[in-house]
């Protein structure tokens, strides 16, 4: 008995170094409160003791104050991708619809997701997303896609995004890119309305940032005007087109 408490221990422990806190909050605005209350199902349930991931009924939400956001914090491994959906009560058919912006989207999988990919002593937090929507109050959704395939490596660092959309302007640790698969890396973030500049690096330092062809470049950086929540056209790194027709063009 004595050996599998100290088992546990390690091993609590070992969750407990590798582990982040992160906070989910949904803005329920005018929809009516299921007497049930507010919950959250995800991949990730087992993983902070619960016993079934996407189970609708077991990771309950709290309001906060008396106003329409309910939230949760969890400890859950860092360096992992995630997908989950807001629950209007406790079955799966009270679930959210996920926009397609916010969406995983690859084979028709329409669960929100989310790369946690930090273990500072801090809490992750988006922001309190609408129930059904796609950005929080004042801000609009932007996905930004790279397209790593032309690249003879990547960065084990991971592949980043900075400009001026962020909070801390041009930060290049920020903002990590996941791949599901074909050399395309992205990252759903939240901005308010109004044009920005930006640039991919492949790696986190400001050395590892890619060159911008001219044609397409403003002040050497990419840009987008945000008037809506808005997936950005997936392009080559380095390129001002896909990489299908970067190749074209250079031969």
């Amino acid at each position: 008995m004595k050996k599998i408490t100290t088992l546990a221990i390690i091993l609590l422990s070992v969750f407990s170094l590798q582990a982040k806190k992160v906070k989910f909050a949904v803005d329920m605005g005018t929809y009516t409160i299921n007497p049930n209350g507010i919950h959250l199902m995800s991949d990730f349930q087992m993983a902070i003791g619960l016993a079934a991931d996407w189970d609708p009924s077991t990771l309950s939400l709290t309001q906060e104050g008396s106003s329409s956001i309910y939230s949760v914090i969890v400890n859950i491994p860092a360096f992992t991708k995630y997908e989950f959906k807001f629950v209007n009560g406790i079955y799966g058919y009270e679930a959210e619809f996920v926009p397609d912006q916010s969406r995983v989207g690859y084979s028709f999988n329409d669960n929100r997701w989310l790369y946690v990919d930090s273990l500072k002593n801090d809490t992750t937090f988006v922001g309190a997303i609408p129930f059904s929507g796609n950005a929080p109050a004042g801000k609009k959704l932007i996905r930004f896609l790279v397209d790593m395939s032309n690249e003879t490596s990547v960065s084990s660092n991971g592949v980043h995004v900075a400009g001026n959309f962020q909070a801390q302007t041009w930060n290049t640790k920020n903002n990590i890119l996941y791949s599901f698969g074909g050399g395309v890396y992205e990252v759903i973030a939240y901005a308010p309305a109004g044009n920005y500049e930006f640039k991919y690096y492949n790696g986190n330092t400001s050395g590892d940032t890619e060159t911008v062809p001219a044609s397409c470049a403003t002040n050497n950086n990419r840009t987008h005007n945000l008037i809506a929540d808005t997936i950005l056209p997936t392009v080559c790194y380095k390129a001002c087109v896909s990489c299908a027709l970067a190749s074209v063009f250079e031969y």
